[in-house]
């Protein structure tokens, strides 16, 4: 096995990928990179101090797999910021998916891509079997909602029953249990095919494919989290609050609205960087940092990018249910609740 140790200290280069519509500007990148290196006994950010029992050897198997060395009892520095640029949307000759790719292009060579987007598709969509109805279907994915759908309902929910051909067990997961039945986050965990997500969602697949074409590498990683909800944590913890009971409503409200959207998106960058986990990179001036805090697409880019970090230092725990397709939250679901892993034509 190939441990930190053995590399020495080891760099990884994330990109963050925020995506809009084909038709709007507001898509950003975010080139950013952080340092694996050898622990620190006073640092409290040392991986794997949160995950425990069975998280713990998945969240090790998994770092293993995107880091290409063992974490485990080395220190994970903040993530720096190196550069970024927003405004990706079409112009009068050239269409938003060319200026996106030539803007990753340009970015330079990285380790791991994390779009803020779902890149699974739901179980139906891809399946070769002859159908005897979602509802008897004995795939794994579509029995484990219909089997949390029954449990649900023995608890008195009003839900309605899965879609497979709409629905991720992930989303439906995240929908009903992990943001509550009576969530305001629902819309953040709809229909993954549903009108509004599925435009943003087939651009994402389709870019993260030709992301893997340009770079010519087999093993490239590409993840995809759920950056809107991930922002909303990181408010959350900045204001003390216990992120099981509170709900996220103000927080995603004043992500949306402008005028207060300002201000919490200061707040969020102001944590991270409080919190140490994000560091600007020192070529970046002023008036690029104060874009990067005021523009929404810029913090949600970053939050993406910051996913990668999350899986080094642990903040993100594992189950198994969800290794394949995705993962979720164990102990605070709120930090960073990212979503999906999809390692290039690998699959955990």
């Amino acid at each position: 096995m190939v441990t930190a140790t053995d590399l020495g200290p080891r760099t990884i280069r994330v990109l963050g990928i925020h995506l809009a519509g084909s038709q709007s500007p507001r898509s950003a990148l975010v080139r950013a990179h952080f340092v694996i290196g050898p622990s620190d006994q006073s640092s409290s950010d040392s991986p794997t101090t949160r995950a425990q029992g069975p998280a713990l050897g998945a969240l090790r198997q998994l770092q293993q797999k995107l880091f290409e060395c063992s974490v485990a009892g080395q220190r994970v520095g903040p993530l720096i910021v190196d550069s970024f640029i927003h405004g990706l949307g079409p112009e009068r000759d050239r269409d938003a998916d060319s200026r996106l790719l030539e803007a990753v292009a340009d970015m330079g060579s990285v380790d791991c891509y994390v779009f803020d987007s779902p890149l699974g598709t739901p179980p139906c969509t891809e399946c070769p079997l002859v159908c005897p109805g979602s509802s008897q279907c004995q795939v794994d994915e579509v029995r484990n909602m219909f089997s949390l759908w029954q449990v649900l309902r023995k608890k008195g929910l009003r839900l309605r029953s899965p879609q497979p051909y709409m629905d991720r067990y992930w989303d439906y997961f995240c929908r009903y249990v992990l943001e509550g039945s009576a969530s305001s986050l629902h819309a953040e965990f709809e229909a993954m095919m549903g009108s509004n997500r599925a435009p943003v969602a087939a651009r994402a697949r389709y870019l993260a494919r030709a992301i893997m074409g340009q770079s010519g590498k087999d093993r490239l990683r590409v993840l995809e989290t759920q950056s809107t909800v991930s922002a909303c944590s990181w408010y959350l913890e900045s204001q003390h609050k216990p992120s099981r009971s509170v709900s996220p409503l103000g927080a995603l409200a004043g992500l949306r609205a402008e005028r207060s959207g300002r201000a919490l998106r200061r707040a969020i960058m102001g944590h991270l960087l409080e919190s140490g986990r994000l560091v600007w990179g020192a070529h970046l001036d002023q008036s690029l940092i104060h874009v990067a805090r005021s523009q929404t697409e810029v913090v949600l880019a970053t939050v993406a990018a910051l996913t990668a970090r999350c899986l080094a230092t642990g903040e993100v725990f594992l189950q198994d249910d969800f290794l394949s397709p995705g993962f979720q939250g164990e102990g605070q679901p709120w930090l960073p609740a990212a979503a999906g892993l999809w390692i290039g034509r690998e699959h955990v």
